[in-house]
């Protein structure tokens, strides 16, 4: 068994003792237990998931893997109330230099997205 199953199976089965590390109060044990069970079971979809994007990077995919990073970036940006946009700048070489030149990325670095975030001034439902 792999560090990352023995994590997972302590995150499911002991969820409420994990908690009371940090001193976590009756309201928090409510929420937390179920959620790290629900972590817990990410872990597997996680594996596979970096498994992959490895493999495709090794066949010189990168920039999928780079857009659904952006992707996962802009959901956890919208769950936490933020307001963010994707500003592409690969594969436009154009785009990448200036992007380069104005932040100064080093050269062994590539520009591939600016993601601006804020708190919206108001929420249109």
């Amino acid at each position: 068994m792999n560090a990352k199953n023995k994590l997972a199976d302590i995150f499911c089965t002991l969820p409420k003792q994990l908690l009371q590390l940090f001193s976590a109060s009756p309201e928090m044990l409510v929420l937390g237990i179920p959620a790290l069970r629900i972590i817990s079971i990410s872990f597997v979809f996680a594996a596979v998931t970096i498994l992959c994007g490895y493999f495709d990077s090794g066949l010189g995919n990168g920039m999928f893997d780079m857009s659904a990073s952006v992707e996962n970036l802009l959901l956890e940006a919208d769950a936490l109330g933020l307001g963010a946009v994707w500003l592409g700048i690969a594969p436009l070489k154009e785009r990448m230099e200036a992007v380069r030149t104005v932040l100064n990325v080093p050269e062994n670095l590539d520009a591939f997205a600016i993601i601006p975030c804020d708190y919206p001034e108001a929420v249109h439902t």
